[in-house]
């Protein structure tokens, strides 16, 4: 059993008294239903927010990546062709 639900627990006598029935307290079950449906939204707000800075960082990391690339792809080019190539592409 949920802990959530423990204090909306009752337990009544049936009225032949052979016995109880267990029972939850309808108000007491509704305000924890939309409570734990309130934190799973903001959960998953909070989810959303993370794979957006992610997928920011992820890009930014690729665009660095790309940079680092072009600029060895420079530096080979200025190392095999000499410093008058370079300033023929200028």
């Amino acid at each position: 059993m949920s802990q959530e639900l423990l204090h909306a627990l009752r337990q009544y006598r049936h009225n032949n008294s052979d016995g109880f029935v267990h029972a939850y307290e309808l108000h007491a079950t509704e305000k924890i239903v939309t409570d734990l449906k309130a934190e799973v939204e903001r959960w998953k707000h909070k989810v959303g927010d993370w794979k957006l800075e992610e997928r920011t960082a992820r890009t930014r990391a690729e665009a660095a990546e790309q940079r680092v690339k072009d600029l060895e792809k420079a530096l080979e080019f200025y190392l095999t062709k000499g410093h008058s190539a370079i300033k023929e592409r200028l």
